[in-house]
């Protein structure tokens, strides 16, 4: 109702002074933080969190003036065949996908050093203790603190996004995993789960690692660094560096930055991105105003 308020005019002019604009989408507390922080006379934002798929048919309905989405938009039409001729994605934010860890000897040691080929044997059951030779190798002065325990995971597989970042960068990297896991993402089944060292039907596995020594699991770098019973694992990317979370793509076509080819490139890392209509919004001063505040969140020093 607040947003039709806009509509009414007297003498051709708007009556009500405030511009609207209304979001839809997945729960990220940077949007909020952002809406907060803009400054303006005369724009005010509301967001209301929904599954991507109503986000997606609320903004063809013309009912929020954008959506807050991951994943790629053409799949997601293609699936439910609607028509997003005129909805373009715009990326926003792009963050990391990495491991935790709870090894307590580790703490304050240093960062566990990881790359996806070893990810991948893990994942297979080929490595399966922490003093594994693979991961001696890629961690030298931290040889003798690494334990001989098993290693137990746990995966978000509740949470298809990072799933899916996961399983297609340990495809990239290893010829073996992508052969023996197959091309079913819907029916993925992993050789650790006959092992009985994976807990994979989680949405977030930080309870899990906080609660479970010797546990590793993947999940979003954000939220893994802000617990601090967990170590976060740097990564040795495909050009044999290790790793910081810097180099992320400005393609605006890119839905997720696999195996990034740059010096600094982490190697597993997504998006998150807003739709917006590109030619149709009816209303131009609201147009204006999107356009506006999704420029700031981007150039803003402050946000």
């Amino acid at each position: 109702m607040i947003d039709l308020m806009g509509l009414v005019t007297c003498n051709g002019n708007r009556a009500f002074d405030v511009t609207m604009l209304i979001g839809e989408g997945l729960l990220f507390n940077l949007y909020p933080a952002w809406m907060d922080a803009y400054l303006s006379s005369n724009i005010e934002l509301k967001y209301f969190e929904n599954p991507t798929s109503l986000a997606i048919a609320d903004l063809q309905a013309y009912t929020v003036d954008f959506g807050a989405v991951t994943g790629s938009l053409a799949e997601f039409t293609t699936a439910t065949k609607r028509d997003s001729s005129d909805v373009v994605q715009v990326p926003v934010v792009a963050y990391a996908v990495t491991v935790g860890y709870n090894i307590p000897g580790l703490l304050g040691k240093g960062a566990l050093v990881l790359n996806l080929t070893t990810l991948a044997d893990i994942l297979l059951g080929t490595v399966g203790t922490w003093n594994h030779a693979a991961i001696r190798e890629l961690n030298p002065t931290l040889t003798s603190l690494l334990p001989s325990a098993p290693i137990t995971v746990a995966l978000p597989g509740q949470t298809p996004l990072i799933m899916r970042v996961l399983i297609k960068s340990l495809r990239a990297a290893s010829a073996l995993f992508d052969q023996t896991v197959g091309p079913d993402d819907d029916n993925l089944h992993l050789p650790i789960q006959d092992t009985g060292r994976l807990v994979i039907n989680v949405s977030d596995p930080t309870p899990t690692l906080s609660s479970t020594t010797n546990a590793m699991g993947v999940w979003l770098h954000e939220k893994l660094r802000l617990n601090r019973k967990l170590g976060v694992a740097d990564f040795v990317n495909p050009a044999g560096n290790r790793s910081a979370i810097n180099d992320f793509s400005a393609d605006a076509s890119v839905v997720d930055l696999i195996n990034g080819a740059g010096a600094k490139s982490w190697p597993m890392a997504t998006y998150h991105q807003f739709i917006v209509h590109h030619t149709t919004m009816p209303d131009c001063v609201k147009a204006r105003g999107l356009v506006d505040w999704i420029f700031w969140t981007q150039t803003d020093p402050t946000p």
